[in-house]
């Protein structure tokens, strides 16, 4: 099924030494059965999630963030009409390089949020309960939200 993940996979990434407690994971799990899948599968291998960073951001900003969204079909830089513009000074490329995502559209963003709503959000009250959920105003100036999420990520290794 398109999105799931290959758990044989993912068990030999959470094998390997150099990748022990520290592996990254955006954007999943998205279910609880995947959240729960993953704890399982964490903790058949003496490993765990140390913590879960969600960042709020109201539905307003991610449509206006989502629907200015461009990439470079050339060297993959993003930029956004509304907060990044393309400009020659921050990219060489040229503007005929940018494309939009198919699935930049507001009916696919609006699917989304639906999705978010019915299957992600009880993941949320799942770490909640575990005392792992850490939130960030994703509102907040880029430099902020990377000082905010270092912070976070510093605090787990004392």
């Amino acid at each position: 099924m398109a999105g799931e993940i290959n758990f044989s996979g993912l068990a030999k990434i959470i094998l390997k030494k150099e990748f022990y407690n520290r592996i990254i994971f955006d954007g999943y799990p998205r279910t609880l059965t995947q959240a729960k899948n993953l704890e399982s599968l964490l903790n058949k291998y003496n490993q765990k999630v140390s913590c879960v960073l969600i960042l709020n951001v109201d539905k307003k900003t991610i449509i206006k963030r989502i629907l200015g969204r461009q990439t470079c079909s050339k060297c993959g830089s993003i930029f956004n009409n509304h907060y990044m513009p393309s400009t020659d000074l921050n990219h060489k490329c040229g503007r005929n390089y940018l494309v939009i995502r198919s699935d930049d559209n507001e009916k696919a963003i609006i699917n989304r949020f639906e999705t978010y709503a019915k299957e992600t959000l009880s993941i949320l009250d799942f770490y909640k309960g575990k005392n792992l959920l850490h939130k960030i105003n994703g509102k907040a100036e880029i430099f902020d939200i990377t000082k905010e999420i270092n912070a976070i990520i510093a605090s787990l290794q004392t």
